[in-house]
């Protein structure tokens, strides 16, 4: 199965339309601060374009799409870029998104590490990221897996752990070159 979220009048083939709105005939009526009325684990992709920033609370609407999806399901998600005039200016929008927002959601996001502490239940990987700054109409574009199974959680929370103690020496030395710098320019200026 494959949904399309809040899709409005804008049909995909081989997916069923999930919307609030009876005007659009959707295959599923429902409101998705609610929930989506599908069983759990029977989903393999879902296009969310432009519905997760009217929704006042994303974290809910990620572990309810995770909930939905089978292992490996692909996500598509497409929300207005904070820089965009138009996140700020559409007075349905609740929140804004950045290049950071869906990696708290990510086994492979630098902010994964305090989703229990958050409520965040679903388990993703981040695929693909894409952003567009445009003044009006600015987006980012993401692109998720779902992770269902115990060993690519594993792998991922291995990788991360060594990712996250490579960047944090890549700063250390990044902060030491500017401090070095910073020293050597005192010292010069006082002769």
């Amino acid at each position: 199965m494959k949904l399309n979220l809040g899709g409005g009048d804008k049909k995909y083939s081989g997916f069923l339309n999930v919307d609030i709105s009876p005007e659009y005939e959707p295959d599923v009526l429902c409101d998705l601060r609610k929930g989506i009325p599908i069983p759990d684990n029977s989903v393999e992709e879902i296009i969310a374009s432009h519905i997760i920033e009217h929704l006042p609370d994303t974290k809910d609407i990620m572990n309810e799409i995770w909930r939905v999806c089978k292992n490996n399901a692909i996500i598509s998600i497409i929300v207005p870029h904070e820089r965009s005039l138009m996140a700020h200016a559409d007075p349905t929008h609740k929140r804004v998104f950045n290049e950071e927002s869906f990696k708290y959601f990510c086994l492979n996001g630098e902010h994964y590490w305090i989703h229990k502490s958050y409520g965040i239940k679903c388990k993703f990987i981040l695929l693909d990221q894409e952003v567009c700054t445009e003044r009006r109409f600015g987006y980012l574009k993401v692109t998720l897996k779902t992770v269902k199974n115990n060993d690519t959680e594993e792998k991922y929370k291995n990788n991360l752990y060594h990712q996250t103690l490579l960047k944090k020496i890549r700063d250390k030395i990044k902060c030491l070159k500017c401090f070095g710098r910073h020293y050597l320019r005192q010292r010069t200026f006082r002769h």
